[in-house]
């Protein structure tokens, strides 16, 4: 409990604190590789037979390879992002079980890896899956 009471002058610290990682896809200034591209939430739909009961919800960070070029193409990754998290929900995804994340993981690094050989991973920021109304 001490301790606690110790760090407490520091919390208007933390939170004033600025942000320490980029995102966005830009280049990250002299000397820098490009910076990891955060992608906009990708919702794909998880089928069962004929019909759609529910939606997988994905929020990515693709980092880039450092060693790679600065030809960061970002709309080839998402393309492929979405396909690969697509066919995952397809294949592997129920509303009423948890994700495999290690699995979606690996497919979602190959696929990003596949369609720009810059993109060394992609990271689950946010990994959700939602029942259809």
């Amino acid at each position: 409990m001490v301790r606690l009471l110790r760090l407490f002058p520091l919390i208007p610290l933390l939170v004033l604190a600025p942000p320490v990682a980029a995102s966005g896809g830009e280049s990250g200034g002299a000397g820098g590789g490009a910076a990891a591209l955060e992608t906009q939430p990708l919702s794909v739909p998880i089928v069962d037979g004929s019909r759609m009961v529910g939606r997988l919800d994905l929020v990515l960070l693709v980092e880039p390879d450092p060693k790679a070029p600065m030809t960061f193409a970002a709309p080839v990754v998402r393309a492929a992002l979405y396909a690969a998290a697509a066919e995952f929900a397809r294949l592997n995804v129920s509303t009423r079980l948890p994700v495999d994340a290690s699995k979606l993981s690996h497919i979602l690094d190959k696929a990003a890896h596949d369609a720009d050989p810059a993109a060394a991973r992609v990271l689950l920021i946010e990994v959700r899956t939602t029942p259809a109304g």
